[in-house]
């Protein structure tokens, strides 16, 4: 620690507020009072839900606030929406000493409460408490020192999220791109393609195992992987090792058993959800929560699931599917569900076009996810230099330049 620096516990140094248990029947979607709780802190300006009764005014959060969410992810948030009330579970960092700027507090005291996070047990949520927040042993340069450090970072912060923002952006870009374009190969295609009932390109639609025929007792550690809709992630099947089978029991459900070149899809919840499967899955079981259709010779299974994936196809599906909180597809639905089906020799000149493209879009979205996790790096060196005493100017320009 540079000369001058010293630790003192925050205990001594400011003075923690906690939230106020707020009558829940008096809560509302629109009122007169926003009301802050856990889940409104990231984004920091807008709550979920308000608050219609009477209150104490010491319990209201002005922006500019340092507020901590005491349950769950343990992190300090700056508010800046509008004045709100400080509900339970929520706790306001207030009454600083002269010894310690708030936004210099702000800056450092994540890594602290990351460790105390790191470090606490829990059952079904992790719980943090004002003592624990007092006990941090938190450095102390010089006021004039944390107002160099303060300025130094509010710049190079400014900078990190501009550019943050524009390759979210452009990342965005791309994958909107890639997929306006999956969009208009399936939907501008005009009288070319014949109209036919899914059921009319497949050898089978078939329903995955009820629940009578598949239990927890079934599970083993190790086996043959479950097909799921939640082992359904984007194009591809990631199997959960906690659901796996034995051969004994893939016998039993022999009927369910899948090949290469089926197609499995969610019948609950994302729907359009679905999923070729390749080689090296063949012999996997579907699941309870799928249907798995088997293409006749002159269906290319993976245009039939890029069609199924595009969002107009997606659209008449959950438009067909019934339930309120949780989409469902019967297999009637499925079976009877109109699509336009080009003659084989184009569906797989597609498939290689859009393959091509998806490849092509793959690399760009890899170079934008480095340069986030290069911003990401970025900002915890320029902390980590600043809390240690080790940073100027043109170590943060240096810095800077490199994730540039």
């Amino acid at each position: 620690m540079r000369e001058g620096w010293k630790h003192k516990k925050l205990g001594q140094i400011l003075d923690i507020q906690n939230g106020y248990a707020f009558n829940s029947k008096q809560f509302s979607a629109n009122g007169s009072m926003p009301l802050i709780r856990i889940r409104d802190l990231k984004a920091g300006n807008t709550t979920e839900t308000c608050y219609e009764g009477e209150f104490d005014e010491k319990y209201i959060v002005r922006a500019g606030d340092l507020l901590v969410g005491m349950d769950g992810e343990f992190a300090c948030h700056q508010w800046n929406g509008p004045n709100a009330l400080l509900n339970q579970r929520v706790c306001r960092l207030e009454k600083f000493s002269s010894e310690l700027m708030p936004r210099f507090l702000y800056y450092g005291i994540n890594k602290y409460l990351k460790e105390i996070e790191s470090l606490t047990t829990y059952a079904t949520v992790k719980h943090l408490s004002a003592r624990q927040i007092k006990a941090i042993k938190f450095p102390l340069p010089p006021v004039s020192e944390q107002k160099r450090i303060v300025a130094i970072l509010d710049e190079a912060f400014a900078g990190i999220e501009k550019a943050v923002a524009n390759t979210e952006k452009n990342l965005a870009n791309a994958c909107e791109l890639f997929e306006s374009y999956i969009n208009s190969v399936f939907s501008h295609h005009g009288n070319k393609w014949s109209e036919v009932h899914l059921s009319d390109c497949a050898i089978s639609i078939s329903t995955g195992p009820f629940g009578s025929l598949l239990h927890k007792s079934d599970y083993v550690s190790e086996g043959v992987p479950l097909v799921n809709p939640i082992n359904i992630v984007g194009s591809e099947i990631v199997p959960d090792e906690n659901k796996l089978i034995s051969d004994k029991t893939r016998d039993r459900l022999k009927a369910y058993i899948l090949r290469e070149g089926d197609i499995v899809i969610a019948r609950r919840g994302e729907i359009g959800r679905c999923a070729v499967i390749k080689e090296k899955q063949s012999g996997w079981v579907c699941g309870t929560g799928c249907f798995f259709i088997r293409p006749k010779p002159e269906v290319n299974p993976h245009f039939l699931a890029r069609m199924i994936r595009s969002y107009e196809y997606r659209t008449k599906l959950e438009q067909q599917s019934t339930g309120t909180t949780m989409k469902n597809l019967s297999n009637k639905v499925l079976s009877d569900f109109k699509i336009k089906l080009p003659a084989k020799h184009e569906q797989e000149s597609i498939v290689v076009k859009l393959e091509e493209l998806s490849e092509y879009c793959q690399k760009f979205q890899s170079i934008y996810q480095q340069k986030l996790t290069a911003l990401a790096e970025l900002k915890q060196s320029l902390l980590q230099k600043a809390f240690s005493g080790e940073l100027t100017a043109s170590t943060s320009n240096k810095l800077k330049e490199a994730a540039a």
